[in-house]
């Protein structure tokens, strides 16, 4: 793959789900932290940012004034109708789909939070390693075998690599932020849609990737070369959602740099 270019897609829309938050949590903040990782993205490789909104943006609602007035210098926003979480994850993969073969396309939700190097890094682990999807989210469920909704299926051949910004281990599943190149997220099209609704309206993503790794019973299409996904140790971002902050890093003293590095 060449490393000449990447595209963010990042996911909103206005409103908030019923999800417990960090005290230090809001979509600003979260949006600012991808903006600043954005940036260091752009120092090294083209890159665009790109806001997919799920409704209409009203004039008169906050979160499009804040919207508008961080993203419009430095990227694009796409207005759609409301068709909520499954509907508006397929289509952010249909259009990141469309990319150019070769572009790194990060998909993320709108309640992550992110380091400075995670974008980077992100890309670098799908340039620099033999993998196909990359996180920079290290789930907390990863260290927790008595897990109430089932502990993670084992890889076939368990693998840590390394890249100049961080180990990656290979993983069985991940959120619905992650990325991939815009090749493999077309070839892989048949996955994402079998698994786009679980039935409560979100996206079937532990048994989205574990298929397309061909873990446990699942197969994928081509058994001799399933796809493998990783993610960083420690994490590069954190789901901000209670209890499932990513281990290790300091999560409340980063938002804190991270607002305070907004106010320079």
């Amino acid at each position: 793959m060449s490393e000449n270019e990447a595209t963010i897609l990042y996911r909103t829309f206005n409103g908030e789900n019923n999800a417990p938050r960090p005290n230090w949590y809001s979509k600003e903040l979260c949006l600012k932290s991808i903006l600043l990782s954005y940036e260091h993205l752009k120092n090294q490789i083209p890159a665009t940012f790109t806001v997919l909104f799920d409704g209409q943006l009203n004039p008169h609602d906050e979160w499009t004034k804040e919207l508008k007035k961080i993203v419009e210098p430095r990227g694009l926003i796409i207005e759609s109708s409301h068709q909520g979480n499954c509907e508006s994850t397929i289509n952010a993969i249909y259009k990141a789909s469309e990319q150019p073969e070769n572009n790194t396309v990060i998909i993320a939700e709108d309640d992550y939070l992110w380091l400075a190097p995670a974008l980077i890094g992100i890309h670098h682990s799908l340039t620099q390693l033999p993998i196909h999807y990359s996180t920079g989210y290290d789930h907390p469920v990863r260290y927790q075998p008595d897990y109430p909704k089932g502990a993670d299926y084992p890889h076939w051949h368990n693998t840590i690599y390394i890249t100049e910004e961080s180990h990656w281990r290979t993983q069985e599943s991940t959120c619905m932020t992650f990325a991939a190149s815009a090749r493999t997220i077309k070839e892989d099209l048949e996955y994402f849609e079998k698994y786009k609704n679980n039935g409560k309206g979100r996206p079937e993503d532990r048994e989205l990737f574990r298929e397309m790794q061909g873990l446990g019973s699942y197969k994928y299409r081509d058994p001799e070369h399933p796809r493998i996904l990783v993610n960083p140790i420690p994490s590069l971002s954190t789901h901000a959602h209670l209890p499932w902050l990513a281990p290790i890093v300091d999560w409340e003293g980063q938002a804190k740099k991270i607002f305070d590095e907004i106010l320079k």
